[in-house]
């Protein structure tokens, strides 16, 4: 009795901290997705100040030939 009641015991704690791992895991993930979409739009940002800048290049070019 008192043997299995241990048994539960240490399973019960087995089981939190395995839940707090995955919690943990979940955590890095989340950030780690954030972490890449905050990537993707500076690199959508960057693309476009550069389309921008090859916009107004071209413009300059267009009106010094004309």
């Amino acid at each position: 009795m008192i043997e299995q009641q241990r048994d539960r015991q240490r399973d019960a704690k087995h089981f939190l901290e395995l839940r707090a791992h995955i919690q943990r895991h979940q955590r890095i993930h989340a950030h780690l997705e954030e972490a890449e979409v905050a990537v993707q739009r500076r690199r959508a940002e960057a693309e476009h100040l550069g389309n921008r800048a090859i916009d107004a290049v071209r413009q300059q070019a267009l009106s010094l030939a004309g």
